[in-house]
């Protein structure tokens, strides 16, 4: 997938900052006294080179930056991820019958790297909630970012007095949750379904002992060749669906075909089969300076265009 220079995707979620012990107070997202905060344990972290998480395959995750956005008064962090082992990119040039191809070749000491601007708004939706967006970039998922913010806050003991007036310390529990924005019939209006996915516990007759093989899941994918109608999807996706599960198919999954040449996979359960579902959607990006691919300073055309996109 290739970045464009003035365009992205991002996603929305929910953060929740929970203290580890329920007698504890939940910190605040910034505190201008120096007082524990989650921006100040982040900022530690990257500090000290600790916010940071090399994978299996030696590529590097790591917060680069975090501070207040003073247009915003957001929380931004620019995340990188660095690849020692990955090739060297292409560039070509073709004139007619020629084809011209042109390696950038790296030094020993570089890694090819992406990067991901983190925004964190400063409202909380409830007590140690906040709305989060993070800019989409192949290879920088939120499943790579929390590990090291959960890292670092787990790492971030604070005391406080309980009820009691005991000495006590506990540490913070990070947990991101995508918002749930998009219906499917809002959906389909500019949109189709694509592939129906069934899937079951495999049964398998020739197998005659499971010593040696055992059947896991058994699978069945259906096309849905026409144009659904958002008024009427539920009932013809529901009915397959409860026909599905009596025939003893228990997983029933659909591929939904966007207007941005994108696609989500949504879940059918057991029980709401006529019900409207809600699934997570990413919102389009544009800004009017060039977005590089790997940046260490926050661009604020796309942090304030981020924020207004949610």
């Amino acid at each position: 997938m290739f970045l464009e220079k003035r365009h992205r995707f991002i996603r929305h979620y929910r953060f929740s900052f929970v203290p580890r012990r329920k007698s504890g107070p939940t910190l605040p997202l910034v505190d201008a006294t120096g007082k524990p905060s989650i921006l100040a344990a982040l900022q530690q972290a990257v500090r000290r080179n600790k916010a940071i998480d090399v994978r299996p395959n030696s590529d590097v995750i790591e917060m680069m930056s975090i501070d207040v956005h003073a247009a915003t008064g957001a929380i931004v962090a620019l995340i990188h991820r660095a690849s020692p082992k990955a090739a060297d990119p292409m560039y070509r040039r073709k004139a007619r019958a020629a084809l011209h191809l042109r390696t950038v070749n790296k030094k020993p000491d570089e890694e090819q790297s992406v990067s991901a601007h983190l925004i964190i708004l400063p409202k909380a939706v409830r007590n140690g909630v906040y709305d989060a967006i993070l800019e989409e970039i192949p290879g920088l998922s939120m499943s790579l970012v929390q590990p090291i913010i959960g890292k670092v806050l787990r790492d971030y003991d604070y005391n406080y007095k309980d009820n009691r007036g005991d000495d006590q310390s506990t540490y913070t529990v990070f947990r991101p949750e995508g918002v749930k924005s998009e219906s499917v019939t809002n959906a389909l209006k500019t949109g189709n379904f694509g592939f129906i996915t069934l899937s079951r516990p495999a049964r398998a007759k020739f197998i005659d002992s499971e010593d040696f093989f055992k059947p896991v899941h058994e699978k069945m994918k259906i096309r849905v060749k026409g144009k659904v109608s958002p008024k009427d999807w539920a009932e013809k996706i529901g009915n397959l669906a409860k026909s599905a599960r009596r025939a003893g198919w228990e997983d029933f999954q659909i591929d939904i075909e966007l207007d941005d040449e994108r696609s989500r996979r949504i879940s059918i359960a057991r029980g709401e089969e006529a019900k409207e579902v809600l699934f997570i959607r990413s919102a389009e990006v544009n800004t009017t300076v060039d977005l590089a691919v790997c940046t260490d300073k926050v661009v604020d055309d796309f942090i304030s265009k981020a924020i207004r996109a949610i």
